[in-house]
């Protein structure tokens, strides 16, 4: 079996171990691409990628904002929406993950990148958190300023045990 093939076979036993679910997508620039489907039941769809020629692997999450937080976000006048979007900068940066913004403000692709020498079943899971946690943290910050009354996530959502919540 080829060091690759290995590779793949670890992360989706982790992931089964979690039980999160992967499917394997084609992608002509990676020797694999995994999509999470749904990830933590949160409705996230997750890429774990294996680029070709490189050392390590990038997960990535795309978020595409709802209608009502991009239609609000560009109503902000020029001066709210640097503040915002600093703001928002210096706390991803502070959770640990790589940001992309496109000028639209339509979305957000956040990524960690995890090197395959260090790869262990604790740094991978950890890393998959890190950018689910970025997704949610986000999801609740937009959501708090644009869409009031609206609550971004359900409680326990990714755990498999009783919420005392209900």
């Amino acid at each position: 079996m080829s060091e690759i093939q290995n590779l793949k076979n670890k992360i989706h036993n982790w992931l089964a171990e979690g039980g999160i679910d992967d499917i394997e997508t084609s992608n002509e620039y990676a020797d694999f691409q995994l999509m999470l489907s749904n990830a933590f039941g949160l409705n996230f769809n997750i890429d774990v990628v294996k680029l070709k020629q490189k050392s390590m692997l990038q997960i990535v999450i795309k978020l595409v904002f709802p209608t009502e937080i991009q239609q609000a976000m560009n109503s902000l006048d020029d001066e709210e929406t640097l503040k915002l979007l600093e703001s928002l900068k210096r706390e991803l940066l502070k959770i640990g993950v790589d940001y992309e913004l496109p000028t639209k403000l339509d979305g957000i692709t956040f990524a960690k990148f995890v090197y395959l020498d260090d790869i262990t079943r604790t740094l991978f899971m950890e890393s998959l958190t890190v950018v689910r946690n970025a997704a949610l943290f986000v999801i609740s910050l937009l959501s708090e300023r644009f869409m009031t009354g609206y609550e971004s996530t359900p409680p326990h959502t990714h755990l498999h045990v009783s919420s005392p919540y209900g």
